[in-house]
């Protein structure tokens, strides 16, 4: 078995954005660990030439049952399918969201990163960074109790783990059994199926995005930026986006550089200011963390 590769879901319709993070993933280092896109359509020639390699992903793969919307379509589940496909193959899988941008190195050390027997790691759900009491509509539902609730954008698995665990089989019976508690789709199924029982990985490796804490990000030095909101590196307005992020997308990932960290003392004072309990919420969360590489399990 493979010991750890990188998986991206994408139609035919966002091959440019899964190229642009490709690159940037090479530029950064990892330059042979296994990329995949999973797809239903042939890859790019841009992502051809980085290396990529095609995962096909077919209407079967998806359970029929699954609700869906106009923004987040079937394609949102398509993680799911693709991460059943290569935990056969592979013993590590780091799944990653289209709309990431890859704002530094250390994807390499992540994938080494032990697990302590879980077979999922992710970061909290923003919503839940501030706000740790903030009721979980699918838990509640589910008639389960409150626990901390993770973002889907950026997924890292245990293969041994996750077919322990029958995880394949647990998801098609939530989505058939529980289909009306899928307010958030794919995340939803992957909350309840690790409800209290998940690694809990620094903000650092999914850092979503937002202008009350673009200016934080200056000090936290992200190294995965997700752009989880409406605006998307590829919007036509820089609104709602890191400016330097934008810009790189607009003119190519040529020109990589991890952004320096800036202490605390740096930051103005009215940008703290004007949301200050945001930001102590924040940085209460990040000091979790001794490093980027460590983790908290939740759970037995």
């Amino acid at each position: 078995m493979t010991t750890s590769c990188i998986v991206i879901t994408c139609n035919d319709q966002f091959m440019g954005p899964a190229a642009f993070l490709v690159a940037q993933i090479r530029g950064f280092g990892s330059r042979d660990t296994d990329i995949f896109i999973g797809s239903d359509a042939p890859l790019s020639p841009e992502l051809t030439a980085l290396g990529a390699q095609h995962l096909p992903i077919a209407p079967d793969d998806i359970v029929q049952a699954v609700p869906t919307d106009a923004r987040l379509q079937r394609f949102t589940y398509w993680k799911l399918a693709a991460i059943a496909k290569l935990a056969r193959s592979h013993a590590r899988i780091l799944y990653l969201d289209t709309d990431i941008f890859c704002a530094a190195p250390g994807i390499a050390q992540l994938l080494d990163l032990p697990m302590s027997g879980k077979a999922l790691a992710a970061v909290l759900d923003v919503h839940h960074l501030y706000r740790p009491k903030r009721k979980v509509p699918e838990f509640i539902g589910a008639g389960l109790s409150h626990a901390p609730y993770f973002n889907a954008g950026v997924l890292m698995i245990d293969a041994q783990a996750w077919r322990a665990r029958g995880c394949d089989a647990q998801i098609a019976e939530i989505a058939e059994r529980q289909r009306h508690l899928l307010s958030r789709h794919d995340q939803s199924i992957l909350n309840l199926l690790f409800h209290a029982d998940w690694l809990e990985l620094s903000p650092v490796w999914n850092w979503q995005y937002s202008k009350k804490n673009a200016y934080l990000a200056t000090h936290a030095g992200p190294r995965l930026v997700h752009y989880a909101g409406g605006s998307k590196l590829w919007s036509v307005s820089s609104d709602g986006k890191n400016r330097s992020h934008w810009l790189l997308y607009d003119h190519g990932p040529d020109r990589l550089g991890a952004e320096t960290r800036k202490p605390l003392a740096q930051l103005h004072r009215q940008f703290l200011a004007s949301a200050l309990w945001y930001h102590r919420a924040n940085l209460r969360h990040l000091r979790r963390f001794e490093t980027d590489f460590s983790t908290i399990a939740h759970g037995q």
